[in-house]
């Protein structure tokens, strides 16, 4: 009987020490290395964007392989899906930009994301969800409308704030 004791308590602390393992791999060490991802991945979207036309596209297409990595690795994230749709409109890809937008939106509602999937549907001649996601990010902040750049798009954009259009 003190064998099987013997035996039990071992196995016991085998499992608390299993465990302790478990929890330590996936509440430190995976969400560190995700954190450490999505560092990367932001810099790697800032040299695409900075780059020429011909060499962002390139760097873009990497850029996703990558991205898509980590957003199976580490679960969906509204940065790194935001970090995704940048790089599919460096890399010409809109209607995956809007997709990658529309992810994201399903994780965080944040305006700037509202914008950039505004700006995008504006960008593949989707006008009306264009001007009402710019319009939303603009409920948050004002100055979101005036990243169209056309003035038409802001004078809708105004009014459907219900401010009055802005003098010629």
């Amino acid at each position: 009987m003190k064998v099987v004791r013997a035996i039990l308590s071992v196995l016991v602390r085998i499992a608390v020490v299993a465990a302790a393992a478990v929890a330590v791999y996936r509440f430190s060490w995976i969400p560190y290395n995700c954190n450490r991802d999505a560092k990367t991945n932001a810099a790697m979207t800032l040299k695409a964007l900075d780059a020429s036309p011909v060499d962002a596209s390139a760097l873009a297409q990497r850029n996703l392989r990558i991205i898509d990595a980590s957003l199976n690795r580490c679960g969906r994230d509204a940065s790194e899906l935001m970090l995704a749709a940048a790089n599919y409109r460096l890399a010409n890809q809109r209607e995956q930009a809007i997709e990658a937008y529309r992810q994201a939106l399903g994780v965080d509602q944040r305006p700037e994301i509202y914008l950039e999937l505004g700006l995008t549907q504006l960008s593949v001649g989707n006008r009306r969800e264009g001007v009402s996601n710019i319009t939303r990010a603009a409920r948050f902040a004002e100055q979101y409308m005036y990243e169209a750049g056309d003035p038409m798009v802001i004078d809708e954009v105004r009014a459907n704030l219900g401010l009055p259009r802005l003098p010629r």
